[in-house]
């Protein structure tokens, strides 16, 4: 029996990154929801007028679920469903999953070129809230 897994995604290149591995899987059935022209211009899909009606054709999908997925879609989230036998569906779960984490930045990289953070020993070196009191309180 077919289940379904739909993920959302806020980065187009991404939806379409995860759309190409789940393809390269051999998963066929793969559907792509989008409100926003430019966005279905750029995965080079139809615009879904009615997201709310396209999803409620889903099995498996709750109102609350429903609502939801349309209303992230409505401020310009792509929606990606892949449907596949129970067997490989963790699959599925699994390569939208890693394509998601694999775009997200690198926070050492980040946090790294802060000024203070390299040369801090411990914590209170950067929050001055967890320096020691002093008592007195007209200082803090």
């Amino acid at each position: 029996m077919a289940k379904s897994v739909i993920k959302l995604f806020r980065d187009p290149d991404c939806a379409a990154r995860a759309a190409d591995e789940l393809k390269s899987k051999g998963f066929k059935e793969i559907t792509v929801w989008v409100s926003d022209s430019d966005k279905a211009q750029k995965l080079g899909v139809k615009v879904t007028k009615d997201i709310e009606s396209a999803l409620a054709k889903v099995e498996g999908l709750n109102q609350e679920a429903i609502q939801y997925f349309s209303s992230a879609a409505s401020v310009g989230a792509v929606l990606l469903g892949v449907s596949a036998d129970e067997s490989q569906i963790n699959e599925a779960k699994a390569i939208m999953r890693e394509v998601e984490f694999a775009s997200l930045p690198n926070k050492f990289d980040m946090w790294s070129s802060s000024p203070g953070f390299p040369s801090a020993e411990k914590m209170s070196a950067t929050n001055p809230l967890d320096a020691k009191m002093s008592g007195d309180f007209r200082k803090y």
